[in-house]
């Protein structure tokens, strides 16, 4: 089931593909800290993300999505995006805690907008909410 939370007060929709409970709260307190006024929304898995996508009236002006996700891999959530033609130019952004080359090569291949490493500490998260920022701006 997708959640969602006003982050903020009423807002374009940033979609969250993430499993881990963890990076789901860290990510929603840094969104709620940074001011933007969005609606977070948030689907645990691939095939959510799928389905929320497929059916919500209101598109995302990004996702931020996880790679290791259950049932349906943030690559395979990024493969049927690009293959939606009103989504195919939707920002992705692709977070992982394991980034590798191969992993940055495979995100540009399949068009991804962007490959980043999570956040570990509050700096990062400064970094992320600006270029969530940035998205929101255009």
């Amino acid at each position: 089931m997708i959640q969602g939370a006003n982050v903020n007060g009423r807002g374009p929709a940033l979609l969250l593909v993430e499993d881990d409970a963890d990076d789901q709260r860290i990510f929603q307190w840094a969104m709620r800290k940074s001011g933007l006024q969005i609606t977070l929304r948030l689907a645990p898995d691939g095939d959510q993300a799928i389905r929320f996508l497929a059916r919500s009236p209101q598109r995302p002006f990004l996702i931020v999505s996880d790679i290791h996700l259950p049932r349906k891999s943030g690559w395979e959530v990024l493969q049927w995006i690009r293959g939606q033609a009103d989504l195919a130019l939707l920002p992705v952004l692709m977070w992982t805690s394991l980034p590798t080359p191969e992993g940055a090569e495979r995100a540009h291949q399949l068009g991804a907008t962007s490959y980043l490493s999570k956040p570990t500490d509050p700096d990062g998260y400064r970094r992320l909410i600006g270029r969530i920022g940035a998205y929101l701006r255009d």
